[in-house]
């Protein structure tokens, strides 16, 4: 370790493991975190910071390789999570402009090895890392790797952020295709459209900050609705104008409440149960039939039976209507006209089941605030209401019974994987592993793994 008085540079040994690679990074920053840098001189802190530039770019280029390993392994899965972001939302303990800001760098470097490799070897700073990979993109992708090369290059020699701003912009000048996209450009997205976005990030009490990029029809339609509704209400109205938008984004948002929105997440859903009428009788043969009528409909219009596997029924029966249709097959011989004998055709039609309330909805929406499962934050709107005990098996559709998931823990991590969730008495929840070995809490920090 360098000392005060020392310029960093002197080389150090090599780790033998990742193990030790880690413990040695954490040794050092921690020892400058905690050094008591005062007195040194300025010009041994003026190196210190240069290293640690270079250090903070190897840090991301060695996240970035780690996290696209972990990614292509599929790793999140054995947490129960759908992806690498919501893995470092729950496990790193990463918000969510964070975790999404991480898997965007591992995918952006992905196609700029060059730009990897320069960051690992602390060659560029992560800033500039960035403005390289942005100006790259703007060109053709069979220019990417020979554009990256060229910014690297200029960058070592000194060239400012201006000077690789400019040289991007000859760069596409000299390179550019014909425009025959139309007004927006040789790429089409001059106006920001595949880049539009908008998030909301929740804190204290309830609290959130809203972010995004706009595309100009977005941000026009916006302004409309702020000049509209943010006007000063008077002589006495002493708000700010920041003030009087934030107001009136919130009454467009209760204007558009109460013209109705549905108490699900997109339109109501509704199952048709097909039930053939030798499986109503519980009659032998009833799962040939079953196959049957399957075959014969694939064969027919090239579309296959619709929920036929147990778990699939469960998880759909949670949140939806269930309508039982009974169908049944032709004896083409009992008939004089020549039906085909593989015809399959609804007989009857059953009362629909009841779907979960809206007044019981809005009391586990109430509880659960976002999905329930462990480490996961995706928000009412995006989940669907599932059953702990299934409802084939006798679940009551009743609080205690009930909680929100979001589509892919519902109906892949629990109906398809076989996670189960348990509620607990002060609302947590608990999740377990289809094979029993990982088990998952809602509440507090998840335990560090062993290294």
């Amino acid at each position: 370790m360098c000392v005060p008085g020392q310029q960093p540079g002197a080389p150090a040994s090599v780790p033998s493991s990742p193990a030790q690679a880690l413990a040695a990074v954490q040794a050092g920053l921690g020892y400058l975190a905690a050094a008591d840098v005062a007195d040194w001189p300025a010009d041994t802190l003026a190196g210190w910071l240069r290293a640690l530039g270079r250090v903070e770019a190897g840090q991301l280029a060695a996240v970035s390789r780690v996290l696209a390993a972990f990614n292509a392994q599929g790793g999140f899965e054995a947490d129960g999570q759908a992806s690498a972001k919501a893995w470092l939302r729950w496990q790193a303990r990463v918000t969510g402009a964070g975790s999404a800001a991480t898997v965007k760098w591992m995918r952006r470097l992905a196609l700029h090895p060059r730009v990897l490799a320069a960051l690992g070897a602390g060659q560029v700073t992560s800033s500039f890392a960035r403005l390289i990979c942005d100006g790259s993109d703007l060109l053709v992708p069979e220019l990417r790797d020979e554009a990256d090369e060229i910014l690297l290059a200029a960058a070592a020699g000194g060239a400012t952020e201006a000077d690789l701003v400019m040289l991007v912009q000859q760069m596409r000048e000299r390179s550019a295709p014909p425009d025959t996209d139309g007004p927006d450009g040789a790429d089409g997205d001059e106006d920001g459209f595949k880049d539009r976005r908008v998030w909301l990030d929740t804190h204290y009490r309830g609290a959130g900050k809203l972010n995004g990029d706009l595309t100009p029809e977005c941000a026009a339609a916006l302004t409309a609705m702020l000049d509209a509704l943010g006007k000063k209400a008077g002589p006495e109205d002493a708000r700010t104008e920041s003030q009087r938008h934030h107001d009136a984004l919130e009454e467009a948002c209760r204007r558009l409440i109460s013209s109705g929105l549905p108490d699900t997440a997109g339109q109501p859903t509704q199952v048709q149960l097909h039930v053939t009428l030798d499986q109503l009788r519980d009659l032998p043969g009833a799962a040939d039939a079953e196959r049957a009528w399957a075959a014969a409909r694939a064969a027919a219009d090239g579309t296959p039976g619709w929920v036929y596997s147990r778990a699939a029924a469960e998880a759909y029966a949670c949140d939806a209507q269930l309508i039982p249709v009974v169908t049944g097959h032709l004896d083409a011989a009992a008939l004089e006209n020549d039906f085909p004998a593989t015809a399959s055709l609804p007989l009857d039609t059953g009362t629909p089941t009841a779907t979960v309330p809206p007044h019981l909805r809005r009391l586990v929406i109430f509880r659960d605030r976002h999905c329930a499962f462990p480490g996961c934050q995706q928000k009412p709107a995006s989940c669907q209401v599932h059953h702990l005990i299934p409802r084939s098996e006798g679940g009551v559709t009743a609080l205690h019974n009930l909680t929100l998931l979001c589509a892919f823990h519902h109906l892949i991590a629990v109906h398809r994987w076989g996670w189960t969730l348990a509620l607990n008495a002060d609302g947590t929840t608990t999740a377990t592993s289809p094979d029993r070995r990982r088990t998952l809490h809602s509440h507090g920090p998840p335990q560090a793994n062993a290294a």
